[in-house]
């Protein structure tokens, strides 16, 4: 469960990182970049959450990237 939490919180950055290098200073930055921030709340609450309840805050984070992805 380590490993996975320390993964959501890596991939949870680097989404955040290239979101807010890819926008900054534009003003369309919170319309554009709403969604992949959002998952990458999603991810860091995962991990923050995972270690006492379990994978179910995993998984609805990692789908929600997943959905993200496709689109």
């Amino acid at each position: 469960m380590l490993a996975l939490n320390r993964l959501a919180f890596l991939v949870a950055a680097l989404i955040a990182a290239g979101e807010i290098a890819r926008f900054w200073g534009d003003p369309r930055f919170f319309p554009m970049a709403f969604d992949e921030l959002l998952v990458a709340g999603a991810l860091i609450w995962a991990g923050w959450r995972a270690s006492g309840d379990g994978a179910g805050w995993h998984i609805a984070a990692w789908s929600a990237f997943c959905g993200l992805v496709l689109v």
